[in-house]
């Protein structure tokens, strides 16, 4: 589904794979985010698999935007703080670049990640 946007001179559509990059590199910046789920490779400790899914999904009702976002959390970081900082980010930078009012940031914290003790 795209976001489209008709003006006298033409019209405008958004894909949601930009919304998507958007709010992944908004998450990159918030501290004690270790990363997004969705990478088909990941795996969790003792050699689980975790299944291939996206790590953004977009819903677009009504000219506003629902996000979910669905992220690692590093060991020790406040849960609660890491997710806050992240829906604002998401939602300002979303609504900067692409003028689509986001009524939702849901976060799913679905791993937290240990660091590796370093050779």
């Amino acid at each position: 589904m795209e976001k489209e946007n008709k003006a006298t001179s033409g019209s405008l559509r958004i894909s949601e794979d930009v919304l998507a990059t958007i709010a992944v590199k908004a998450a990159s910046g918030i501290s004690g985010v270790s990363g997004l789920i969705g990478d088909k490779n990941q795996t969790k400790p003792g050699g689980l698999k975790l299944p291939g899914q996206k790590p953004v999904k977009i819903q677009l009702e009504d000219d506003q935007a629902v996000l979910d976002l669905y992220i690692r959390v590093k060991y020790g970081s406040n849960i609660r703080t890491v997710c806050e900082a992240l829906q604002q980010a998401v939602k300002e930078d979303v609504q900067t670049m692409t003028g689509i009012a986001v009524s939702k940031v849901n976060v799913h914290v679905e791993d937290i990640v240990f660091e590796e003790p370093q050779a």
